[in-house]
């Protein structure tokens, strides 16, 4: 199997204090989040070819 790309998706506290690291400390980009708007439940980062996904402990937790 010769895999291409690994996009992790970390369980945070806080999307929106996450974003705030990844975007001003390491210049990551933010290209998606949910919900548009209010308190984000998960948001897509990337800095060149890397990406990540944030996803809210609470919701993460809901999908067990």
């Amino acid at each position: 199997m010769n895999m291409q790309k690994l996009t992790p998706n970390l369980m945070v506290e806080n999307v929106s204090r996450a974003i705030g690291f990844y975007r001003d400390l390491l210049d990551f980009e933010l290209i998606k989040s949910v919900p548009d708007e209010g308190e984000l439940h998960w948001a897509l980062l990337k800095n060149g070819a890397v990406e990540i996904m944030l996803q809210q402990k609470e919701s993460f937790l809901l999908e067990l």
